[in-house]
């Protein structure tokens, strides 16, 4: 009993939480320790019968003991927030039971520029995409059927106290939105236009990492093509898989080419292709990028207008050269400052690793999806994920792995997968 008055004592002389609401008696009964001592089940029926099923008494009581505790004791907080739900449950309440569990774990905002496309067939990969981005994002999309989004109505529904994933074009109305709404919620967004464009464009990209040893040695002209040593690879500013890059052994093979290239690199004969998912300076995922083998297209092999396809299959071992990577990024990010990224990159026998490019908006497959929610969570939140939310992550990677082995068992041989 002293304990408890000890407590209530401290409550009443310590300074009351930002955001909390004031303390007011309450007609229901007294809990005499019932909130930390019964088991969730039992504490969610006790208020159901001592608040008449009162749901708004409940949830005043329930959110009064978090606000109070959730920094001093956050696992009595969450055994709160545990008991809502439970109450919803017993209640039969699916309606709120649903509400509530959106509002725990939808925890990121993400602003794609249009709805999400689909680059495989397979209909189970397709699935558990829409199950990650359903599980874990409040998607708004900028741009449907050729009009923009409604900014000034996005602008009220946007939470301005989760984070923002900006998945959008590098220039453009949506741009235009986010640098304005940057200057009053700069914290909160992940990705800056200004920065994508650095990435998006190859030009752009060898230039702003001038100066590191990063990438191949690459020059932007013909002329300039001359001094670099043959075989080289010659590429368009933009672009993606492979479309309007050729190889070429000789100048005079080059000066042959109706292409049009706007950047010139030499050739890295290297052993494998990988790309990193990165959120600032942590690595969400890595992958190791395999050709499809049927396809038997190569940057070496394919004309200059093919598309190169990609099976993109997931490191779990710790990489012989996550050190060289780690350095490889934090080079990158001081010169161009993007929030989530991936980098692709070769890894060599003899030079260890080098760049090849770098993209704000890759391809979100369910895999990396769930990748980036938790990075983002721990940055922005700075705490780890709830534990079913860790069981979600772990089953739709473990359904990921599955499919890839079973839809492309020789490209899954291929890599560095532990056996």
């Amino acid at each position: 009993m002293l304990k408890y008055l000890k407590l209530f004592e401290q409550f009443l002389t310590e300074k009351k939480p930002k955001g909390a609401p004031n303390f007011h008696h309450s007609d229901a009964p007294d809990a005499e320790g019932r909130f930390k001592d019964l088991s969730i089940k039992d504490l969610a029926a006790w208020l159901i019968k001592t608040r008449k099923k009162d749901v708004k008494k409940i949830s005043g009581s329930l959110t009064q003991q978090i606000v109070f505790n959730r920094k001093s004791d956050p696992k009595y907080a969450e055994k709160m927030e545990k008991t809502r739900k439970e109450v919803y449950k017993q209640l039969g309440r699916e309606d709120l039971l649903k509400e509530s569990f959106e509002s725990l774990n939808k925890k990121v905002q993400f602003l794609r520029l249009t709805p999400v496309k689909s680059y495989t067939d397979n209909k189970a990969l397709v699935k558990l995409t829409e199950d990650a981005n359903e599980r874990f994002y409040e998607e708004h999309i900028l741009k449907k059927d050729g009009k923009y989004t409604d900014f000034d109505k996005l602008k009220e529904t946007l939470k301005s106290d989760r984070p923002i994933l900006y998945y959008g074009a590098k220039s453009g109305e949506s741009s235009k939105f986010i640098n304005e709404y940057i200057k009053e919620h700069n914290n909160v967004v992940y990705n800056k236009p200004d920065e994508q464009q650095k990435s998006g464009d190859k030009v752009k990209f060898h230039k702003a990492l001038d100066g590191t040893d990063l990438t191949p040695k690459t020059v932007f002209n013909i002329k300039e093509a001359e001094k670099l040593k043959f075989p080289i690879i010659a590429k368009p500013a933009e672009g993606m898989s492979g479309i309007g890059i050729e190889k070429f052994e000789t100048i005079d093979d080059l000066k042959k080419s109706k292409g049009k290239f706007d950047l010139f690199s030499e050739f890295v004969n290297f052993d494998r292709e990988y790309r990193g998912l990165f959120v600032k300076d942590k690595l969400a995922v890595v992958y190791e990028r395999v050709p499809i083998i049927e396809d038997d297209k190569s940057i070496e092999t394919k004309s200059r207008d093919e598309k190169l396809s990609f099976v993109y299959i997931e490191q779990k071992d710790k990489l012989p050269f996550t050190k060289e990577l780690m350095e490889m990024a934090k080079t990158f990010n001081d010169k161009v400052k993007l929030d989530v990224y991936s980098l692709d990159f070769f890894s060599t026998k003899n030079e260890g690793l080098s760049l090849i490019e770098a993209n704000a908006s890759s391809g979100l497959g369910s895999n990396s999806l769930v990748s980036v929610y938790e990075a983002i969570h721990e940055d922005f939140y700075d705490k780890k994920i709830a534990k079913e939310d860790r069981e979600f992550i772990d089953k739709i990677k473990e359904s990921y792995n599955s499919h890839i082995k079973t839809d492309y068992p020789s490209e899954y041989k291929k890599s560095l997968l532990p056996k």
